[in-house]
Parts: structure tokens; sequence; C-alpha cells
């Protein structure tokens, strides 16, 4: 009688488990997953106030990264809406020359966003891959 009693108590205990867990599961709010578009470059910003924008990659991962990095000569006024112009610098060319993958650890990022086809930092990129472009062409 007594294995009985157990097997009856194991049951309800299991029922009552599997009672919470739907419960929870319907009580979960899902939101949806977003990752940064292929043809865009994302802007990222870190937790200590540094800018960078580049192709952000690996999102979900402990350490996302950027390639073909810019980031603003001035961060303060890069968040500035009315400028029409905005100085940014190509990432490579510091003293320890970095090589094209910026890693960042996820922790460290406040937010990110895609940028906009038109905006004033997507036609400044467009314009210094242009002149570097040409500057390469004539070096050739």
């Amino acid at each position: 009688m007594e294995t009985a009693l157990r097997k009856l108590i194991k049951l309800f205990v299991f029922v009552l488990i599997i009672v919470a867990i739907v419960m929870l599961w319907k009580n979960i709010k899902y939101t949806e997953v977003v990752s940064p578009e292929k043809n865009l470059y994302q802007t990222v910003f870190l937790k200590d106030g540094q800018i960078f924008v580049g192709k952000l990659n690996e999102i979900y991962t402990s350490f996302p990264y950027l390639t073909d990095v810019y980031y603003p000569q001035n961060p303060r006024l890069f968040v500035i809406p009315s400028l029409r112009t905005v100085s940014l610098i190509k990432r490579g060319n510091e003293l320890h020359a970095p090589t094209d993958k910026l890693y960042i650890t996820r922790e460290n990022i406040s937010y990110w966003e895609n940028v906009g086809e038109g905006s004033v930092v997507a036609k400044t990129i467009k314009t210094q891959k242009e002149l570097a472009a040409k500057k390469a062409a004539v070096k050739k």
C-alpha cells in the first residue's frame, strides 16, 4: 500500500510540474529576434561612450564583432542631428595596425542600430570608399 501511495504522490507532483511549466510557457512574452541588415552598416554604442560603425556579426554570441570599421573623430558630435557632415576615421591605420575585425564583449554594448542608407554616416562611408578606390587605382 505504501508503494502505491508513493507512486500516486510522484504522479501528482509530476502533473503539478507539467501544469506549472505549461502555465509559465503561456505567460512568456517572446520578442522578435532582430538581426543586423546585411546590406547596411550598423552603429554600435558602447557603455563607455565609444561609438563604432561597421558590419555587425554574430550578435548573439559572447563576442560579436564588427568588420569594415569606422569611428567618429568626435563621438559627442556624432549624435547631433543637425550636422550635415561627420568625420569618420577608418579603423586600421592606428599605430598597432589592427585587422579588420573588432571584437566587442557583448556586455559592453549599450545598443546598436542599422544605419539608414541615405544618412550622413552612410554617405560619408561611401565617399571615403570611393576616394580610397581612386587612390588605389592611381598607385597601380
